[in-house]
């Protein structure tokens, strides 16, 4: 723009006016170099502002998804049933930290501008503070669980055991009500009451107690109970009175055991399956009395016989006798007595095989304990053997080791000898070298005094 202006005004002065325009240019040139140069030192310090700003930025976006990861899983854990308000003050304070985030999140350089025009307080201290009041409310809220499962120990067993075996399944009402009540101590506790709650609580607990007895009686004794009830309304204990006064015996003897221990589930088992056994007995003795019943007399005695056919069938399968002369009770008898009495001779007949077995065993392990004896003793023999074998090998080597070393002794001992006879002689030779050597140097030093001795004499 200056050049134009210049250039406009007079062609007289264009050397002039040329020279001043390249001159604002060149002057602007180096100014803007100046100021935008990323070598500067400036630049530098703003680069360094700017990653320690992101350092720090990062730093708190860690402790930000720890943060978020802490309330997940105390939610997961229910610290809400537990601390409600602790929960709510922690989720409140998490709110004013992302709030806060938010001011620097994407330009880390405003973390530690000032948060407000009368606070010195910066958006990243703002937050930090805000992320303390966070943990400080949930540190809280699990100070309260902890306290409340430590002095509600028992309550909390029982509730465990409800949830296990799903008691709100099947009374879903009482349950929660129960649940109701256990949450309303767990408040005293979070109040400060704590003595409250202690002196509540075993009210609490006889309702969980009765509600699980409840519950296991409708898990284990329901259909029981309910055939019970139908045998009965067809009256049942009209045709069979004893068969089903041993099955309402059966009946009550599980729901007094279920009672006192309602966690041993295996033998309530086995008391419903009794009891069901019983049922189905009743039923069967029922049938039979009611067909008698409606017989004819005529028909009575082929009721009779059918019945000693089985009797007889058996007698038959066990090798015995044919009891059909007898009483009906005495057939019965004298087949049970003799059922006793093979199974008496059978488990004699076991004893003594076991007898035999026994003795067996001992006598395979007394012949083997004698081979094992043999064994060992012979061992022993060819070891003792095989020491003395080697004891005398050991004797040999010894022997010629000492005879080698004698030789070589001796061998060394000539070979010093010779070697030091040589270095006498080599001695000798030097010194008789060395003598010849001075008598050649005497007799050149004599030649040269008489040169010299000649040549003065020549001189004068």
């Amino acid at each position: 723009m200056p050049l134009t202006l210049v250039s406009i005004r007079s062609r007289k002065g264009m050397k002039h006016a040329s020279l001043f325009a390249i001159a604002l240019v060149s002057g602007s040139l180096v100014l803007s170099g100046c100021a935008t140069s990323p070598d500067s030192t400036a630049n530098l310090a703003e680069t360094a502002n700017e990653s320690q700003a992101m350092v720090k930025v990062n730093e708190f976006k860690n402790a930000l998804d720890l943060a978020e990861n802490k309330l997940a899983t105390a939610k997961e854990t229910e610290l809400e049933w537990f601390a409600p308000e602790k929960v709510a003050d922690s989720e409140e304070a998490l709110e004013e930290v992302k709030e806060y985030y938010k001011e620097f999140q994407f330009n880390p350089i405003r973390a530690d501008k000032r948060s407000g025009l009368l606070t010195s307080t910066t958006y990243i201290e703002a937050a930090y503070a805000a992320l303390e009041d966070f943990n400080t409310a949930l540190e809280s809220g699990e100070a309260i669980r902890e306290q409340a499962k430590t002095t509600l120990s028992e309550a909390f067993d029982y509730r465990a055991q409800l949830r296990n075996i799903n008691a709100a399944k099947y009374y879903p009402e009482t349950s929660q009500e129960i649940e109701n009540d256990l949450k309303n101590l767990v408040s005293y506790i979070a109040e400060g009451e704590p003595e409250n709650a202690i002196e509540d609580q075993p009210d609490l607990i006889r309702k969980q107690r009765a509600l699980e007895i409840k519950t296991v009686t409708t898990i284990y004794l329901s259909d029981v109970q309910a055939r019970f009830d139908a045998l009965k309304s067809n009256q049942i204990s009209r045709y069979a009175p004893k068969s089903f006064a041993q099955a309402n015996s059966a009946l009550t003897e599980a729901k007094a055991f279920i009672a006192s221990n309602p966690r041993e589930m295996e033998q309530i088992q086995t008391k419903a399956n009794t009891v069901l056994f019983f049922l189905n007995h009743s039923e069967q003795i029922a049938i039979a009395v009611k067909q008698l019943d409606a017989m004819h007399l005529s028909d009575f005695e082929g009721y009779v016989l059918d019945y000693e056919q089985t009797l007889y069938d058996i007698s038959q399968a066990i090798a015995a006798k044919d009891y059909r002369d007898q009483p009906i009770p005495a057939q019965g008898n004298a087949i049970v007595a003799l059922i006793k009495a093979q199974g008496t001779h059978q488990a004699k007949a076991v004893e003594g095989l076991k007898a035999n077995q026994e003795e067996a065993i001992k006598t395979l392990e007394a012949n083997y304990a004698e081979k094992i004896a043999a064994l060992k003793a012979d061992q022993t023999e060819k070891v003792e053997a095989l020491k003395a074998s080697q004891a005398e090998a050991i004797q040999a080597l010894k022997a010629n080791h000492a005879e080698e070393i004698k030789t070589l002794t001796a061998e060394l001992a000539a070979l010093k000898e010779q070697q030091e006879q040589q270095e006498q002689q080599e001695q000798q030779e030097q010194q008789e070298q060395q003598e010849q050597q001075e008598q050649q140097e005497q007799q050149e030093q004599q030649e040269q005094q008489e040169q010299v001795s000649q040549a003065n004499l020549d001189l004068q």
